[in-house]
């Protein structure tokens, strides 16, 4: 390419901030970013425990087919985890494996696919008496699918909210079972 020509990145920057999409320019890679938080009455070292093994995913991520474990042992970095994702009409594989796992304050998890790599990372931080969890998917979409990738923010915005109220929903049945009322 020729000095001064702009380069597809430099298109598809440009459509990005068009559409007044959040997006992150890194190394050439377009990548959205999905953020959901949760609170709940249930404390930090409870809440990591269930969320902490990403193979429960399933049970509050909608867009989650099924998670299983595929190594042995406790969550801890190196641990990797199968999934099967509901993508509109199509399912899709994925593989996370955890590469930082602070217990009780943080785990990140990379995830890759046919078309797609995902860097998780879920945050908890004590609220009041209770549990802030944040989590955070940065989702860059590989192959031709990246050219794509402008195009389908508010495909991935709902899924990211789908799987923020089903947190939410987890989290307040686990406080029902632990016999938490939080009904004001």
């Amino acid at each position: 390419m020729r000095s001064g020509q702009p380069s597809v990145t430099d298109y598809v920057g440009q459509y990005a901030v068009m559409l007044g999409a959040e997006y992150l320019m890194t190394k050439e890679v377009l990548m959205i970013r999905l953020t959901e938080t949760a609170t709940t009455s249930l404390s930090r070292e409870e809440v990591f425990r269930y969320i902490g093994d990403f193979g429960n995913v399933n049970r509050w991520d909608p867009g989650v087919i099924s998670a299983e474990k595929a190594t042995a042992g406790d969550p801890s970095v190196g641990t990797a985890y199968d999934l099967v994702l509901s993508f509109g009409d199509r399912e899709l594989k994925m593989q996370y494996v955890i590469t930082e796992y602070e217990a009780g304050s943080k785990i990140v998890l990379e995830g890759s696919g046919s078309r797609v790599k995902a860097v998780d990372v879920i945050d908890f931080m004590d609220e009041g008496e209770g549990t802030l969890v944040t989590y955070t998917a940065d989702l860059s979409l590989t192959g031709v699918a990246r050219f794509a990738e402008p195009f389908m923010r508010s495909r991935l915005e709902r899924v990211g909210e789908q799987a923020g109220i089903g947190l939410r929903r987890w989290l307040n049945e686990l406080e029902v079972a632990a016999g938490i009322d939080n009904r004001a």
